[in-house]
């Protein structure tokens, strides 16, 4: 669990990548757009935005890939990769794992699950 002070860190972080994300997106041209950011991961230099939906992650990564491309100029010096990903798809894929290591007890199947 999270304490405080890691809640606003993260959700400080969160409003930063949206505020970049509008600038980004007027600079180019494009429409404004809504979207949310549900969750962020940070792992040493990789930073993983959750978003809603589908339609919200287009936005944050943007026709050919120019916005989010542009992101991650603007925040290389914390992250090297930044990776934009749909949180249903997470939670479904962490929900078929769960399933897979339930039906399987053979060690390499759990193994790879727990990859």
């Amino acid at each position: 669990m999270l304490g405080r002070q890691s809640l606003q860190l993260k959700e400080q972080l969160i409003n930063e990548i949206k505020e970049r994300v509008l600038r980004i997106r007027e600079s180019l041209g494009l429409n404004k757009a809504e979207f949310d950011i549900v969750d962020v991961e940070i792992d040493n230099k990789v930073l993983v935005i959750y978003t809603k939906n589908r339609t919200d992650k287009s936005s944050i990564i943007g026709p050919g890939g120019w916005v989010v491309g542009r992101l991650r100029e603007e925040m290389k010096d914390r992250f090297e990769v930044i990776r934009v990903e749909d949180y249903t798809d997470k939670v479904l894929f962490e929900k078929r794992v769960e399933i897979i290591k339930s039906l399987f007890d053979d060690e390499v199947i759990q193994d790879i699950c727990n990859y």
